[in-house]
């Protein structure tokens, strides 16, 4: 099955791929050598909008669709295979989990910590 991309998703590839090119490839062969998590990194990613990106925005995220945070984290994974996972798994699994999950007051008061990329969340 073939997509089409559309214009939207296309500019938001041009600035994933400019901040791999940018920011991500001059330190990823050292950081993984090093066995370094990048949390600088993820902040930034956090601040590009991201890490909230499975997170619908009606709680602070800014989730378009799914296919749309798989292009997103296949770019980055292609300058860094760990942090394609660290935003593709952790903030898919867990943060699409937690609005169908979650109770609607606990869903309001926990979810302004999601988007910022501050907090790490798990499930078991």
């Amino acid at each position: 099955m073939l997509y089409e991309i559309s214009e939207e998703q296309r500019i938001m590839l041009d600035t994933v791929r400019s901040f791999g090119e940018e920011k991500i490839k001059p330190v990823e062969e050292e950081n993984d050598r090093e066995g370094r998590y990048p949390e600088d990194l993820v902040a930034e990613m956090a601040k590009l909008g991201l890490m909230g990106s499975a997170i619908p925005e009606e709680y602070g995220g800014t989730f378009r669709d799914f296919f749309t945070l798989a292009i997103l984290s296949e770019e980055i994974a292609k300058y860094s295979p760990s942090l394609g996972t660290v935003m593709g798994r952790r903030r898919c699994c867990s943060a699409t989990t937690w609005p169908e999950t979650a109770r609607k007051p606990r869903r309001r008061n926990t979810s302004p910590w999601w988007p910022p990329g501050s907090g790490w969340a798990a499930w078991v």
